[in-house]
């Protein structure tokens, strides 16, 4: 599978609901991209704050606002929209790099026929766009890395190919609050992924975020997504043992965020009794395994730390300054209506 044109068509997908506070930067990040053709999509959910006067703005847009189902019913709405060859799923309150774009139709043309979907790099940031950190578990792809949660592909970071997304059964809405994982997976199980080495996109914490509100239900949703990949994928049986644990491990750390020890020890032994060597990941929250700071804890945690250490990526660069995370504001004369 590979694009077709030497100049595809890049469609970028927002779901969007009760985000008029940040949804025009989402908007200019694409307007300003250094590269064309590009069709932007939002799909809102019916928001009754400033959103929809913020979309009347931009006839470049190309927008609905209706009730919906959840975030993947939003996402499959603009799939069938989408004229793009190549998609992007960006966030209402998230929003692309410098260049974004370009980097991944690059990549598309780079490595033809061997990928169907492409990631990079991905910045978090916090309301008053003050970078907080860079995900440091996103590194070149490998299944076993992308299971085990050792590795990640940043929803607003990812681009894939329209036609393999359709061939693979766009979102699944019995899995809503990880739809966009499951239909990545899908994807990278059947086309295999490509790694950028370059920011490109930043992801914004703020107090209203869905994953943030519903980390229960996320994990919950997560868990539920590996069984149904599983139930479709003939996955070897260290894989399957490997996805499980991923899965609790995941599960983990939403409950350690909510400060619920108990629950997210139960979910650390049960990755333990998927798969042992789940201790020695990058990903795995060993610091919630002891309900006391006693001497043998201490020590564990110890041995765990200089271990990932010496088996840690080397360092991304850092963003320089201020100016390079709101590079959109610099770059906005002319596009405004």
């Amino acid at each position: 599978m590979n694009v077709r044109t030497d100049r595809p068509l890049v469609t970028i997908i927002t779901p969007s609901f009760q985000q008029g506070a940040y949804i025009e930067d989402t908007i200019l990040s694409v307007l300003c991209q250094d590269y064309t053709p590009i069709e932007h999509i939002v799909v809102d959910g019916g928001s009754t704050d400033q959103t929809i006067n913020i979309l009347k703005k931009y006839p470049q847009v190309h927008w609905i606002s209706e009730p919906d189902r959840g975030f993947g019913d939003a996402v499959n709405k603009g799939l069938r929209m989408a004229q793009g060859e190549i998609i992007g799923i960006q966030n209402a309150d998230d929003y692309y790099a410098h260049s974004a774009v370009r980097h991944a139709v690059e990549c598309f043309a780079t490595k033809g026929s061997n990928v169907a979907l492409v990631h990079g790099k991905c910045t978090v940031i916090d309301s008053n766009y003050i970078k907080l950190n860079m995900r440091k578990n996103v590194q070149p792809y490998s299944l076993y890395g992308y299971l085990s949660r050792n590795h990640a592909m940043p929803q607003s970071s990812t681009f894939f190919l329209r036609q393999a997304a359709l061939e693979v059964g766009r979102c699944d809405l019995e899995v809503d609050y990880c739809s966009e994982q499951n239909l990545f997976l899908r994807i990278v199980l059947r086309y295999g992924a490509v790694y950028i080495s370059r920011n490109l996109s930043f992801y914004r914490r703020q107090e209203q975020q869905r994953s943030q509100n519903e980390l229960t239900r996320t994990a919950e949703d997560y868990k539920r997504h590996i069984e149904k990949v599983l139930s479709e994928y003939d996955l070897s049986p260290i894989l399957r043992r490997v996805a499980r644990a991923g899965a609790h491990v995941f599960a983990a750390h939403r409950h350690e965020e909510q400060s619920w020890l108990d629950e997210a020890r139960r979910e650390c032994i049960d990755a333990l009794l998927d798969y042992p060597p789940a201790l020695l990941w990058s990903s795995f929250p060993v610091n919630v395994l002891f309900k006391n700071d006693h001497l043998f804890a201490r020590i564990v945690k110890r041995l765990w730390r200089i271990y990932r250490n010496k088996t840690a990526q080397p360092a991304y660069p850092e963003i320089e300054d201020e100016t390079e995370i709101i590079w959109f504001k610099r770059e906005q004369e002319g596009i405004r209506p």
